[in-house]
């Protein structure tokens, strides 16, 4: 059984992917290269630099993160299942990212 990704761990995975995906995607930790490659569509590269490597630039990323949302909302899994906990913790992750990127773009977009 999988533990859920404790409050702290989202957060600082989070954080770390919403810099990523908008300024500098060369600040991914280890951690959050773990996060992000084991997620519905992203490529599992042999490793962290191979990950930056290939999406050189934070849109790159950031399209792809957005992109593949609905892709990481683990509905098929109910209460009661085997590490549901787990996975709504990573929904909660990767729903994070979403409005992070998403309010980067809109803060971006209206101070120019």
């Amino acid at each position: 059984m999988r533990k859920p990704i404790s409050d702290i761990d989202q957060v600082l995975i989070a954080s770390n992917l919403i810099v990523c995906a908008t300024q500098d995607i060369g600040f991914m930790t280890k951690r959050s290269y773990e996060f992000i490659s084991s997620r519905a569509g992203f490529t599992k590269h042999t490793d962290r630099e191979t990950f930056i490597k290939v999406y050189k630039l934070p849109i790159d990323l950031a399209c792809d993160i957005l992109d593949l949302r609905s892709f990481n909302q683990y509905e098929n899994v109910q209460p009661g299942d085997l590490n549901y906990e787990y996975y709504m913790s990573v929904r909660d992750v990767y729903n994070a990212i979403v409005e992070g990127i998403m309010s980067y773009v809109s803060h971006t977009e209206r101070n120019n």
